[in-house]
């Protein structure tokens, strides 16, 4: 892999919440019931970690994560597309990664696999796995224990006898800095309970903490049916069911013209439109965008909401779009014809619905 593609690659999240949510999409694509994120320190350093219980990775899958462009995204409910979360989602994170993982067949620590991303040191990709001879695996361990926050063999081991079960730990090091006194970017402080975004408006309100610049606020609002737990320092993050949090909830459904479906897929799809409460203060208003489970686009305005005549403030839609392409960082859609005929739909029956129920509401009083 050339260096200059490492780096490129590690601007594809502009928004780093976004990179959590790769890596979070991985342990749920693992089949994971539970992901963990948390904050180490090893050698007086600061690492993220990601630890989930799902199936593990064995010599191909983990070669297959750590290739660029390759997917085994084929099931009906898996969240990655483009096989490249991994890569694009820790390298903008932290310059350099350790992986170490675990599956039902390869119980023994000899078997594990521990690869290293580095931008630091490497400007490439290093797999460093045990399941070679003797002399490769001596190899492998020098790089590891040389390029790694981890510097004894033991560590290592220490490690993997604290796995459960199968899963896999990813450890993320040399975080991102920014700004001239060269900080981390992401806040750990401000609250023991949440990583922030100290760089990012939450929203009006200079002070205002929401899925902006909250990885808890966001991890809740994150899948639309969530499946897994996912827990951040600790503390398991409270889900908000947005479809269920609605006032005055009403369900239509949009069946796209001129788009080629798979057998699987519906050919209408539903959307549920309702009411929140604060929106005049935080903003957080519009279309909720999903696409097979996982949030893309949050509160997208659709064109009456951005007229000046109020039509439309407070009111969400709620849909999974299983017919729209996610953009590669998965936090847009491509803005081709199919999005386009959508939004214009969403519109009109979003105005529609407003209309109804201030009349409904009128006719009650």
């Amino acid at each position: 892999v050339h260096p200059k593609f490492l780096e490129s690659n590690a601007t594809s999240h502009t928004w780093p919440l976004a990179a959590f949510a790769e890596l979070i999409d991985n342990a749920f694509d693992a089949k994971a019931k539970e992901v963990q994120i948390d904050l180490l320190t090893l050698q007086n350093t600061r690492c993220l970690s990601f630890q989930d219980d799902g199936r593990g990775m064995d010599a191909d899958h983990l070669h297959n994560m750590l290739s660029f462009g390759y997917s085994e995204a084929h099931e009906r409910h898996h969240v990655g597309m483009y096989g490249n979360g991994f890569k694009s989602g820790s390298m903008r994170l932290g310059k350099d990664t350790i992986v170490l993982t675990r599956t039902a067949d390869s119980a023994g620590v000899g078997l594990t696999l521990f690869p290293v991303i580095s931008q630091s040191y490497l400007r490439a990709v290093v797999a460093c796995s045990g399941v070679g001879g003797q002399h490769g695996r001596e190899a492998n361990l020098r790089a590891i224990l040389e390029y790694s926050p981890f510097k004894q063999e033991q560590e290592l081991i220490d490690k993997m006898r604290a796995f459960s079960g199968t899963g896999t730990l990813i450890v993320i090091y040399n975080l991102c800095r920014v700004d001239k006194y060269d900080r981390i970017e992401l806040d750990f402080t401000s609250d023991p309970h949440d990583i922030r975004c100290p760089y990012i408006s939450g929203g009006d309100h200079e002070d205002m903490v929401s899925y902006r610049n909250s990885l808890k606020q966001y991890c809740s609002i994150l899948y639309l049916q969530p499946r897994m737990k996912i827990k951040i320092r600790g503390v398991p993050v409270k889900t908000r069911l947005i479809e269920k949090c609605l006032k005055h909830a009403q369900v239509d459904n949009y069946q796209p013209k001129g788009v080629r479906l798979e057998s699987c897929t519906p050919k209408a799809f539903r959307i549920t439109f309702g009411q929140v409460a604060d929106t005049d203060t935080s903003g957080d208003y519009g279309i909720m965008f999903y696409r097979d489970n996982r949030l893309i686009i949050p509160y997208e305005k659709v064109t009456c909401q951005k007229q000046n005549d109020g039509v439309g403030l407070g009111i969400v839609g709620v849909t999974d779009a299983g017919f729209l392409t996610p953009t590669q960082n998965k936090q847009d859609f491509v803005r081709d014809g199919k999005f386009i005929a959508a939004m214009i739909s969403y519109s009109k029956k979003l105005k529609n619905y407003w209309t109804n129920i201030h009349d409904t509401v009128s006719g009650s009083r």
